[in-house]
């Protein structure tokens, strides 16, 4: 039930009480991996440093989720260990079946990494498709910054 309570307190953008939640359900069931990837989730959302570790306790318990590969490539990319980000969502593409956040997430970290090329394919492609996923707007902003940095190059 608690999970529910997590995700309901989410879902109104509840971020901290969802993280309380989520974090008695790991207190009482330690291998809980849904819990310990949205908790991982919750603390980046509120730039809590306990966010990696906790995702890579999710991936621990759950290597071959593309969920939890999702989450702690994004936080990898965003903490600036881009090698280590991109292989994580590479995966999780591969296990995903190329879900469109996560391709948005690949394609930031790629752009992050200096392959521009590869990030501008995976862009284009996400966005020709009428697709709607939670960074669209995040995604359609990086395909104008990358036109514009190509342009002055």
């Amino acid at each position: 039930m608690r999970i529910y309570l997590a995700q309901a307190y989410r879902g109104l953008n509840e971020t901290g009480n969802s993280i309380v939640e989520y974090e008695r359900v790991l207190s009482n069931e330690p291998d809980n991996f849904i819990a310990a990837n949205n908790l991982a989730w919750g603390y980046f959302e509120i730039g809590d440093p306990r966010a990696e570790e906790t995702g890579r306790r999710a991936y621990e318990i759950q290597p071959n989720n593309d969920s939890i590969l999702d989450t702690l490539g994004w936080i990898l990319i965003k903490k600036g260990a881009l090698r280590d980000g991109i292989v994580m969502l590479r995966n999780a593409i591969e296990l995903g079946k190329n879900r469109p956040e996560i391709r948005y997430h690949l394609a930031a970290g790629l752009m992050s990494a200096g392959d521009t090329d590869e990030a501008k394919s995976i862009l284009q492609e996400l966005l020709s498709g009428q697709d709607e996923f939670t960074s669209r707007r995040e995604a359609e902003d990086l395909l104008v910054d990358l036109h514009r940095n190509l342009s002055q190059k």
